[in-house]
């Protein structure tokens, strides 16, 4: 497996989608992992601080500056594989769902997979390792009605079997 968020290279460059392994499975995140809405807002590190994970503050401050430059780095990746439009680090994760979404689906792994949290756009994530009654772990549901409908989900699906045909 290759997951998005590990795929970086030894200074903390994203790894080029034409350079991950063609014996693998491609994925924007798992169920273990924040969605890409969730770590581009820092949601997941809301949620660490909310239930008390961080041993200091420091450490979710450190965490949050880390985040700011991780984003820069996958900003940059993203424009690099011709992802996203070019231009600044957009505050809003959508754009950056999108090009992630892109981004993976480029990549000459046989199997790519986009978890319908990253598909529906979705900030929390399904399970925060490390809690039990903390964190509402496997208790989320889907949008309800039909997932095709959901705002974003077509284009998102279409994007990501444009970027399979690349």
């Amino acid at each position: 497996m290759q997951v998005l968020w590990f795929e970086k290279e030894p200074n903390g460059n994203f790894i080029a989608p034409a350079d991950w392994r063609r014996d693998a499975v491609a994925l924007t995140s798992t169920h273990d992992l924040p969605t890409v809405a969730g770590w581009w807002t820092g949601r997941d590190i809301e949620w660490r601080a909310k239930v008390g994970i961080y041993a200091s503050e420091g450490d979710e401050a450190a965490e949050r500056a880390e985040r700011s430059n991780a984003k820069q780095r996958l900003w940059s990746a993203l424009q690099n594989a011709h992802c996203v439009t070019p231009g600044p680090l957009p505050s809003e994760a959508e754009p950056a769902v999108n090009g992630a979404i892109s981004y993976v689906g480029k990549t000459p792994c046989r199997l790519s997979i986009i978890p319908a949290d990253d598909i529906c756009g979705l900030r929390e994530q399904p399970n925060l390792p490390g809690t039990i009654h903390e964190h509402p772990n496997w208790r989320r549901r889907l949008p309800p009605g039909d997932f095709f409908s959901q705002g974003g989900v077509s284009a998102r699906l279409a994007r990501f079997v444009n970027s399979r045909r690349e």
